[in-house]
Protein backbone atom coordinates (compact mmCIF):
# COMPACT_ATOMS: atom_id res chain seq x y z
CA UNK A 1 0.00 0.00 0.00
CA UNK A 2 2.53 2.24 0.89
CA UNK A 3 4.75 1.34 -1.95
CA UNK A 4 2.39 1.09 -4.80
CA UNK A 5 -0.67 4.09 -3.64
CA UNK A 6 0.57 5.83 -0.61
CA UNK A 7 3.47 8.08 -2.35
CA UNK A 8 1.69 8.46 -5.76
CA UNK A 9 -1.79 9.60 -3.90
CA UNK A 10 0.14 12.26 -1.48
CA UNK A 11 2.13 13.77 -4.06
CA UNK A 12 -1.07 14.20 -6.74
CA UNK A 13 -2.99 15.15 -4.29
CA UNK A 14 -0.15 17.96 -3.05
CA UNK A 15 0.41 19.26 -6.30
CA UNK A 16 -3.52 19.31 -7.67
CA UNK A 17 -3.83 21.74 -4.30
CA UNK A 18 -1.09 23.78 -5.34
CA UNK A 19 -2.27 24.32 -8.33
CA UNK A 20 -5.47 24.75 -7.60
CA UNK A 21 -5.28 27.19 -4.40
CA UNK A 22 -2.66 29.52 -6.35
CA UNK A 23 -5.28 29.76 -9.21
CA UNK A 24 -7.82 30.51 -7.06
CA UNK A 25 -6.00 33.20 -5.18
CA UNK A 26 -5.15 34.72 -8.16
CA UNK A 27 -9.23 35.10 -9.43
CA UNK A 28 -10.68 36.38 -5.84
CA UNK A 29 -10.62 37.93 -2.75
CA UNK A 30 -8.98 36.91 0.40
CA UNK A 31 -12.15 36.34 1.89
CA UNK A 32 -13.67 33.98 -0.96
CA UNK A 33 -10.12 31.82 -0.58
CA UNK A 34 -10.81 30.92 3.38
CA UNK A 35 -14.29 30.28 2.62
CA UNK A 36 -12.94 27.92 -0.19
CA UNK A 37 -9.48 26.63 2.00
CA UNK A 38 -12.26 25.94 4.71
CA UNK A 39 -14.56 23.68 2.50
CA UNK A 40 -11.67 21.91 1.07
CA UNK A 41 -10.22 20.91 4.48
CA UNK A 42 -13.72 19.60 5.38
CA UNK A 43 -14.24 17.72 2.53
CA UNK A 44 -10.83 16.02 2.42
CA UNK A 45 -11.92 15.09 6.11
CA UNK A 46 -15.27 13.02 5.04
CA UNK A 47 -13.56 11.65 2.09
CA UNK A 48 -10.37 10.64 4.77
CA UNK A 49 -13.28 8.92 6.70
CA UNK A 50 -15.52 7.51 3.54
CA UNK A 51 -12.44 5.95 2.03
CA UNK A 52 -11.12 4.26 5.97
CA UNK A 53 -7.68 6.01 4.95
CA UNK A 54 -5.18 4.66 7.66
CA UNK A 55 -3.30 7.15 9.72
CA UNK A 56 -0.34 6.82 7.86
CA UNK A 57 -2.02 8.48 4.61
CA UNK A 58 -3.97 10.62 6.79
CA UNK A 59 -1.66 12.34 9.16
CA UNK A 60 0.49 13.35 6.15
CA UNK A 61 -2.89 14.32 3.74
CA UNK A 62 -3.70 17.01 6.21
CA UNK A 63 0.04 18.04 7.06
CA UNK A 64 -0.49 18.48 2.92
CA UNK A 65 -3.45 20.46 3.29
CA UNK A 66 -2.46 22.81 5.72
CA UNK A 67 0.75 23.53 3.79
CA UNK A 68 -0.86 23.83 0.41
CA UNK A 69 -3.93 25.69 1.68
CA UNK A 70 -2.42 28.00 4.63
CA UNK A 71 1.01 28.44 4.70
CA UNK A 72 1.71 28.16 1.09
CA UNK A 73 -0.34 32.16 0.95
CA UNK A 74 -0.69 32.95 4.21
CA UNK A 75 1.26 36.74 3.94
CA UNK A 76 -0.66 37.21 0.45
CA UNK A 77 -3.87 36.46 2.53
CA UNK A 78 -2.41 39.03 4.67
CA UNK A 79 -1.34 41.75 1.92
CA UNK A 80 -3.82 40.93 -0.75
CA UNK A 81 -5.28 44.18 -1.99
CA UNK A 82 -8.32 45.20 -1.48
CA UNK A 83 -9.24 42.29 0.43
CA UNK A 84 -6.18 40.95 2.31
CA UNK A 85 -5.95 40.70 6.28
CA UNK A 86 -4.64 44.17 6.65
CA UNK A 87 -6.91 45.92 4.33
CA UNK A 88 -10.27 44.37 6.71
CA UNK A 89 -8.16 45.84 9.84
CA UNK A 90 -8.74 49.28 8.33
CA UNK A 91 -12.88 48.24 8.99
CA UNK A 92 -13.67 47.44 12.36
CA UNK A 93 -16.89 46.29 11.06
CA UNK A 94 -15.12 43.05 9.27
CA UNK A 95 -14.21 41.04 12.23
CA UNK A 96 -16.25 38.06 11.10
CA UNK A 97 -14.20 37.93 8.50
CA UNK A 98 -11.14 38.14 10.43
CA UNK A 99 -12.25 35.53 12.68
CA UNK A 100 -12.28 33.31 9.71
CA UNK A 101 -8.81 33.82 8.86
CA UNK A 102 -7.66 33.84 11.76
CA UNK A 103 -9.75 29.94 12.59
CA UNK A 104 -8.02 29.03 9.44
CA UNK A 105 -4.74 30.37 10.03
CA UNK A 106 -4.96 29.24 14.02
CA UNK A 107 -4.62 25.00 11.84
CA UNK A 108 -0.52 26.13 11.01
CA UNK A 109 0.23 28.14 14.35
CA UNK A 110 3.30 29.85 12.65
CA UNK A 111 1.07 31.43 10.23
CA UNK A 112 -1.17 33.05 12.85
CA UNK A 113 2.48 35.33 13.53
CA UNK A 114 1.42 37.12 10.34
CA UNK A 115 -2.17 38.15 11.45
CA UNK A 116 -0.64 39.73 14.78
CA UNK A 117 2.38 41.42 12.81
CA UNK A 118 -0.29 43.17 10.59
CA UNK A 119 -2.40 43.95 13.39
CA UNK A 120 0.10 45.38 15.33
CA UNK A 121 1.46 47.21 12.13
CA UNK A 122 -2.19 48.85 11.43
CA UNK A 123 -2.19 50.06 15.25
CA UNK A 124 0.85 51.92 15.34
CA UNK A 125 -0.22 53.44 11.78
CA UNK A 126 -3.29 54.60 12.90
CA UNK A 127 -1.57 56.02 16.47
CA UNK A 128 1.02 58.14 14.82
CA UNK A 129 -1.29 59.41 12.42
CA UNK A 130 -3.09 60.74 15.47
CA UNK A 131 -0.15 61.86 16.94
CA UNK A 132 0.61 63.15 13.84
CA UNK A 133 -2.60 65.32 13.71
CA UNK A 134 -1.77 66.52 17.29
CA UNK A 135 1.59 67.54 16.46
CA UNK A 136 -0.13 69.52 13.67
CA UNK A 137 -2.43 71.43 16.04
CA UNK A 138 -5.73 69.78 14.00
CA UNK A 139 -6.81 68.38 17.25
CA UNK A 140 -6.98 69.49 21.02
CA UNK A 141 -5.01 67.58 23.31
CA UNK A 142 -8.83 65.99 24.90
CA UNK A 143 -9.50 65.45 21.13
CA UNK A 144 -6.44 63.40 20.91
CA UNK A 145 -6.95 61.52 24.22
CA UNK A 146 -10.74 60.79 22.98
CA UNK A 147 -9.30 59.50 19.57
CA UNK A 148 -7.06 57.77 21.02
CA UNK A 149 -8.99 55.82 23.44
CA UNK A 150 -11.47 55.05 20.02
CA UNK A 151 -8.53 53.44 18.58
CA UNK A 152 -7.47 51.52 21.18
CA UNK A 153 -10.93 50.18 22.08
CA UNK A 154 -11.73 49.06 18.55
CA UNK A 155 -7.99 47.14 18.03
CA UNK A 156 -9.22 45.64 21.56
CA UNK A 157 -12.52 44.82 20.52
CA UNK A 158 -10.70 43.02 17.30
CA UNK A 159 -8.49 41.29 19.40
CA UNK A 160 -11.19 39.39 21.44
CA UNK A 161 -13.78 38.82 18.72
CA UNK A 162 -11.67 38.20 15.55
CA UNK A 163 -8.34 36.46 17.53
CA UNK A 164 -10.74 34.91 20.41
CA UNK A 165 -9.50 37.04 23.24
CA UNK A 166 -5.77 35.30 22.26
CA UNK A 167 -3.22 36.23 24.89
CA UNK A 168 -0.33 36.74 22.49
CA UNK A 169 -2.35 39.06 20.25
CA UNK A 170 -3.92 41.33 23.32
CA UNK A 171 0.10 41.24 24.42
CA UNK A 172 1.35 42.50 21.36
CA UNK A 173 -1.60 45.08 20.67
CA UNK A 174 -0.93 46.74 24.46
CA UNK A 175 3.20 46.86 23.18
CA UNK A 176 2.39 48.34 20.11
CA UNK A 177 0.54 51.04 21.81
CA UNK A 178 2.81 51.46 24.33
CA UNK A 179 5.88 51.91 21.46
CA UNK A 180 3.92 54.28 19.57
CA UNK A 181 3.19 56.72 22.59
CA UNK A 182 5.95 56.67 24.40
CA UNK A 183 8.04 57.52 21.11
CA UNK A 184 6.85 61.07 21.48
CA UNK A 185 7.33 62.89 24.47
CA UNK A 186 4.04 65.41 23.83
CA UNK A 187 1.83 62.38 23.85
CA UNK A 188 2.65 62.29 27.22
CA UNK A 189 1.89 66.11 27.93
CA UNK A 190 -1.65 65.32 26.22
CA UNK A 191 -2.28 62.98 28.61
CA UNK A 192 -1.15 64.88 31.73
Amino acid sequence: YERDFDGKFLGTTQEFYRNESSLFLAENSASDYVLKAEARLKEEKIRAAALALPPTTETPLQHILEMELIDRHAKTLISLENSGFAVLLKDASKTDEMKRMYGLFVRVPTSVDYLRDSLCERVKADAKALIEDQNRGDTSPSMFIKELLKLREKFTNIAEVAFDNESKVLKRLKESFEDVLNADSRTANCLA
